[in-house]
């Protein structure tokens, strides 16, 4: 039996998302982040996935530097062929990657997923690898449907009180939207929840 949010629970998800064409889209929470990008950048993606926000990162902030990292060696070497320009990483965590090489590092979904000791620990290896001035983007769902990949629900109170905790090391804004549509190639939608971006600066 695969263990949940092991790796080969997510190659196996991975597998088959590209078998079926499956993709992530959302303009509307990209834009948002987008603007927290400088245009040299260097930008890393922890959950990377199959590369998507990396991809419409790069057509908009053309002059930057990407990288991403994912549990996932089958999502990873599929982001090696279609995008062998940028870095790609296979990891569980941020350990390994070297100080100050990153002004920006972005996080959909994948707190949700660890456990509070990997999210502590996630939560300091950023703290190092950032620059005074250094951004961490955090979106998570809120009051999300059950997952069986999902440790928890989440709701907005608990992620404010998870940050109030970190105030004293980053500068902190939060927003919160109603609306998340992934699009896949056969043109229909899917996956409509809640979510909070939290927008967080290295003191």
């Amino acid at each position: 039996m695969v263990a949940i949010n092991s790796k080969e629970f997510w190659d196996y998800r991975y597998k088959g998302e590209i078998e079926n064409q499956y993709s992530r889209q959302d303009s509307q929470r990209w834009s948002s982040i987008i603007t927290q990008i400088g245009g040299k950048d260097k930008v890393l993606e922890f959950g990377s996935g199959l590369g998507e926000f990396i991809e419409y990162c790069a057509t908009k902030r053309p002059f930057c530097s990407y990288a991403g990292i994912d549990i996932s060696d089958i999502a990873v070497n599929y982001c090696k062929k279609r995008m062998p320009n940028f870095e790609w990483h296979e990891g569980e965590d941020l350990q390994g990657e070297k100080k100050n090489t990153y002004d920006v590092i972005v996080v959909q979904h994948v707190l949700e997923h660890m456990t509070k000791e990997k999210q502590d620990a996630f939560f300091k290896e950023a703290y190092e690898l950032l620059p005074k001035g250094g951004k961490l983007v955090i979106v998570m769902p809120i009051n999300d449907a059950e997952w069986i990949e999902h440790l928890r629900i989440w709701q907005l109170n608990d992620i404010a009180e998870m940050m109030r905790k970190k105030r004293d090391k980053w500068f902190i804004f939060m927003n919160w939207r109603s609306e998340t549509t992934y699009k896949r190639e056969d043109g229909h939608n899917d996956n409509n929840f809640e979510e909070a971006i939290i927008f967080m600066t290295k003191r």
